[in-house]
């Protein structure tokens, strides 16, 4: 009789413990035969080692769900709203500055002309000691009106022109094809090769300007469009030359991001 109710008996807490997956804990108090009886443990003690194993067992299960959980996006340019067309086309002029004290120097700028400057790249690449200027003023005097193109790239024989555009809606009618006009009639860059480059979010924006660039190509040597999802290749490419880990590092690896959200690409980097 007293086997039977020691079988019994387990066999209750083992229901029990098969529920949370420790069917373990009770083999070494369970008879070898139907004739060996063993001692039934105490059931403080057959309690105490449930608890804790439901206790590891959730501890488990937590760093097991914390393990799976994508740590979430922390970007500085969504942190610090750096959105504005201004505010961006401020941190591309510094990493294209030539006199900077970035790790990889004048390494972005090189491969930018590399990678988006269509005609004449020998003559531009050759080029040294580029300036780098933001919004310079280009003036029709004649008409009382004028365009500020976002960021100016000057060297000694050419001069690239780099319009940003952030946002789809602040692409103005009429904005290319004056500006290309006021540039080609400046004395100051009437010997030099001029390149007009729009940076767009992407290309559906070309059927709004496709045709407004067919007519700037009339007065500038080259006049294209660069896109932001384009652009977000290069800053992968330029965080690898960063030191990694490194503040640079993670602020182009921010503005690469930045860069694929502008492009409307939802892929991670």
């Amino acid at each position: 009789m007293q086997i039977a109710n020691t079988e019994k008996q387990l066999a209750a807490l083992e229901n029990e413990l098969a529920l949370f997956g420790l069917k373990h804990e009770l083999a070494q108090f369970k008879p070898k035969n139907s004739r060996q009886t063993l001692p039934l443990p105490a059931p403080y003690d057959v309690l105490t080692h449930i608890e804790q194993d439901l206790a590891l067992s959730k501890i488990e299960k937590t760093l097991e769900n914390m393990s799976n959980e994508s740590e979430k996006e922390y970007n500085l340019f969504d942190a610090f709203y750096v959105h504005k067309e201004t505010q961006v086309s401020n941190v591309l002029a510094y990493l294209f500055n030539w006199t900077n004290t970035l790790d990889f120097e004048n390494r972005f700028l090189v491969q930018f002309l590399r990678t988006f400057i269509k005609k004449n790249r020998n003559l531009i690449l050759s080029q040294k000691d580029w300036e780098v200027q933001l919004e310079v003023n280009v003036e029709d005097k004649e008409r009382g009106t004028s365009r500020r193109p976002d960021i100016v790239l000057e060297s000694e024989h050419a001069v690239i022109f780099i319009e940003n555009k952030v946002f789809s809606q602040a692409i103005r009618q009429g904005q290319i094809r004056d500006t290309c006009r006021y540039i080609s009639g400046k004395t100051r860059w009437k010997a030099k090769r001029k390149v007009y480059l729009i940076l767009l979010p992407s290309k559906n924006q070309m059927t709004k300007i496709g045709g407004e660039m067919e007519d700037a190509k009339r007065s500038i040597d080259e006049v294209d469009a660069v896109y932001w999802g384009e652009m977000a290749e290069l800053l992968v490419s330029a965080k690898s030359w960063a030191k990694e880990n490194s503040r640079l590092y993670y602020t182009i690896s921010d503005f690469a991001q930045y860069a694929k959200q502008i492009g409307g690409i939802e892929n991670g980097i």
